[in-house]
């Protein structure tokens, strides 16, 4: 109102200069001259006032952005994949770290980009929580940052073979992450970072390092990575694990992405401007299993090269279109494949191929995308593996090459309105903010959202041609229904029932009709 009340004084000012000005003996085209200068002025004064409308606009959205319950996304770190149940590391934005608008995250982001011109969308605030990152005069700054999973589930089993040597799963509980991470920024040009896991120190302290990297950023837009990082291979394992719909990725995105190792040591370049995401690496094995093959065979270190591109025509936090590739290319001596039956408080794998000799290299290729809109939202992945056997020697017999393959969809609802948060700069999803928090004393209860999702592996190749180098690692379907409470945007319940059908594990393994039904929960907490 104040801004049009503006523009009618200024149309009523000009308008009453020009005729009180214009002599009674001015001739009609001295006064259209006239006419014609103070419409350019009134034309450049209300390019001025809209300017002010949307400046106001933006303000009004800021205040309603900081007030609690704000869109307050991860703060993991890039070299962290967000595809296993590790914290990931954000490779992220811009070289000009940003603020955050609120007072509780006023300190330096160093992942955040410059704030998108999309309304409800604010990178900001997309890697950091609650907790202040402290800061030098220097301009040195560092944060923490955190994650706890506690995992239980119930198994059963039933089909047409019934034998002793069916796998068994086994109901239990677990401390899946206790993971800490540290992201500190060295002005300007560099960023460190590391994450650590308390729950999985298994044989040694190396074992629970999720991430150790340092990030160049002085060739702006793109970013060199060195260290241990994720692999970058497809969306759901490329997504943190805490930000997933489901308690664990589908199977052919943990089976493929995951398979070189993860997180995994290399050096890698990101890019991520105009909705755009670019990455590629020259990738080994993970810092734990130096000089050592794919697979677990003692050997020459394995190697590949690693890559991922995604564009995001539509890339609003609440309406979102994604599409991508990605693949990578590795020379093993030896290396193998298995899924769990996605949820996985029982480790043990649901179909295997064991581990696959005389390789002489083997490449992935994948195909991703991702639709939101509002409270609705759709996934989906295709992926292929081929391997190439070696059969250079005469003495033996030569083997098949192999070809495995799978895919998945899943779809999930918010019943409470919210959405998923898609963010470019990763081509990835953030963390869920609800329009409520969960409090008794005010009657409010957070937000409510639940999934749906198919998907298929198949890891048999040649399984009747064993004695040429055929593969039977076992076929598998999965349904899996989930339901997801988001208490806060760092707390979070999950409740997962699966449904997997899997054929012909081993020769000695689960027979064809064997199914297994499990009911999982998941408590996260974040900070």
């Amino acid at each position: 109102m104040t801004t049009r009340l503006l523009r009618y004084g200024i149309y009523i000012s000009v308008y009453t200069l020009i005729f009180a000005n214009v002599p009674a003996e001015a001739d009609e085209t001295e006064l259209i001259r006239r006419l014609e200068e103070q419409q350019q002025i009134i034309h450049s004064q209300s390019q001025r006032i809209d300017k002010l409308e949307q400046a106001l606009e933006t303000i009004l959205e800021t205040k309603q952005n900081d007030a609690p319950n704000t869109d307050a996304t991860s703060r993991t770190v890039e070299s962290q994949p967000s595809t296993s149940p590790k914290l990931k590391s954000p490779a992220a934005a811009t070289s000009t770290p940003a603020k955050t608008a609120d007072s509780s995250s006023a300190a330096e982001d160093p992942f955040a980009g410059k704030r998108a011109a999309k309304k409800g969308y604010d990178p900001e605030k997309s890697f950091f929580g609650p907790l202040p990152r402290f800061k030098s005069p220097s301009g040195y700054s560092f944060g923490l940052s955190g994650i706890i999973t506690y995992d239980a589930a119930g198994y059963s089993q039933n089909g047409e073979d019934d034998s002793a040597t069916v796998t068994d799963y086994r109901d239990g509980s677990r401390v899946k992450n206790a993971i800490m991470g540290i992201v500190g920024v060295f002005p300007k040009d560099w960023i460190w970072g590391m994450a650590y896991d308390f729950s999985d120190t298994d044989e040694g302290v190396i074992e629970g390092l999720r991430s150790a990297f340092a990030l160049y950023r002085g060739f702006e837009p793109w970013w060199v990575i060195i260290g241990q990082q994720n692999t970058g291979i497809g969306l759901d394992a490329s997504n943190f694990s805490s930000q997933r719909v489901f308690m664990e990725e589908a199977m052919v995105a943990g089976t493929f992405g995951f398979a070189p190792g993860a997180p995994i040591m290399g050096v890698s370049t990101l890019y991520r401007q105009n909705n755009k995401y670019i990455r590629l690496g020259l990738m080994s094995d993970p810092a734990k299993t130096p000089n050592s093959a794919d697979g677990g065979a003692v050997g020459d270190e394995a190697y590949g090269i690693h890559g991922r591109y995604a564009w995001a025509p539509i890339a609003e936090r609440t309406r979102a279109l994604h599409v991508g590739t990605s693949g990578y290319w590795r020379a093993p001596d030896a290396t193998g494949f298995s899924s769990d039956p996605e949820i996985t408080v029982d480790s043990t794998a649901l179909i295997d191929t064991g581990q696959i000799t005389r390789v002489d290299d083997y490449y992935f290729a994948g195909l991703e995308g991702a639709i939101v809109r509002g409270p609705f939202s759709v996934q989906t992945e295709y992926g292929m593996v081929n391997i190439s056997r070696k059969n250079n020697q005469s003495s033996q017999p030569a083997f098949q090459d192999l070809m495995f393959n799978g895919y998945y969809l899943q779809t999930s609802y918010f019943l409470t309105g919210e959405s998923r948060n898609y963010y470019p700069r990763f081509a990835a999803f953030w963390r869920v903010t609800p329009k409520q928090d969960f409090s008794l004393s005010n009657g409010t209860w957070g937000a409510w959202e639940i999934g749906f999702r198919y998907s298929f592996l198949d890891l048999d190749d040649g399984a009747s041609n064993l004695s040429g180098g055929g593969v039977r690692g076992g076929v598998a379907s999965n349904y899996t229904l989930g339901l997801n409470w988001y208490l806060n945007p760092f707390v979070r319940a999950q409740l997962n029932y699966v449904y997997a059908d899997a054929e012909n594990l081993t020769d000695a393994g689960p027979a064809e009709g064997d199914i297994v039904h499990i009911v999982g929960t998941r408590l996260q907490i974040e900070w």
